[in-house]
């Protein structure tokens, strides 16, 4: 049997202003990219489902999703 310990560390980081612009830029660009990939994938379900054909979310298709 293995025991799992689940750790964690809080950390605080007090960026300048600078950096807080760069932080916020990308965690934009990582939403935009997010919402583009689930708003494809949603658009290809829904054409396989009306194919009765399934599509499962994986990392596969996901990467392929992204390279559109």
């Amino acid at each position: 049997m293995v025991n799992v310990v689940n750790k964690g560390l809080k950390v605080e980081i007090l960026p300048d202003k600078n950096m807080e612009q760069v932080l916020n830029q990308n965690i934009g660009n990582a939403r935009f990219i997010w919402n583009n990939i689930l708003s494809r994938y949603n658009d290809l379900y829904e054409f396989f489902s009306s194919h009765d054909c399934p599509l499962n979310p994986n990392i596969r298709n996901l990467n392929a999703i992204l390279k559109m």
